[in-house]
């Protein structure tokens, strides 16, 4: 058995890059998913170059597209988090199976704990969960750095807002303190 599972996962090693493939796929999805990846737009909101000199109500627009987009990738990001919490208890479930499964093998159970640790990372049922599970981890972990970004755009418009509403006060009461004088 033991010879076996790392056959197999030698196999599928020098078949393709296994990792690469679900790296691959992790992309596929957020980019279906039409979140920017570097030069890739998608349907993202472009936040504006110069936020200084847009009109108010052009600002409060953006400011609801940004808006708008953190809800999207929130609800995105709890769905996949989700599904990579699923993965991980299937993982440790499986490592359980495998490692029940090797106790019963007397060839295996003769081996040391470390070494039958070490054989169940080879054991294609293992392979195949861990690598869907990274590849959630690596949507996650998209999906994150793109709702930090949308939420740094947001505080950006809103403290453009904020200040054009200060400058309006001032104008406001340097305008009727000439009108009590």
């Amino acid at each position: 058995m033991e010879s076996e599972n790392i056959e197999l996962y030698r196999q599928e090693l020098t078949e393709e890059p296994q990792y690469t493939k679900i790296v691959e796929s992790a992309f596929q999805v957020i980019e279906r998913l039409k979140i920017p990846i570097n030069d890739f737009q998608g349907e993202a909101p472009p936040m504006p170059e110069d936020i200084t000199n847009i009109p108010d109500t052009e600002l409060g627009e953006h400011l609801n597209k940004q808006t708008q987009w953190a809800g999207y990738l929130s609800q995105k990001l709890a769905e996949f988090e989700s599904y990579h919490t699923v993965l991980t208890n299937e993982l440790e479930f499986t490592q359980a199976n495998i490692h029940t499964d090797y106790l019963r093998d007397p060839d295996v159970n003769k081996t040391k704990i470390t070494e039958r640790k070490e054989l169940m990372k080879t054991d294609k049922r293992y392979v195949s969960l861990n690598r869907e599970k990274l590849r959630y981890e690596i949507i996650c972990n998209i999906i994150k750095a793109n709702l930090n970004a949308t939420n740094n755009n947001w505080l950006n418009l809103s403290r453009q807002i904020t200040l054009k509403g200060q400058d309006q006060q001032r104008e406001f009461r340097s305008h009727n303190a000439l009108n009590y004088v």
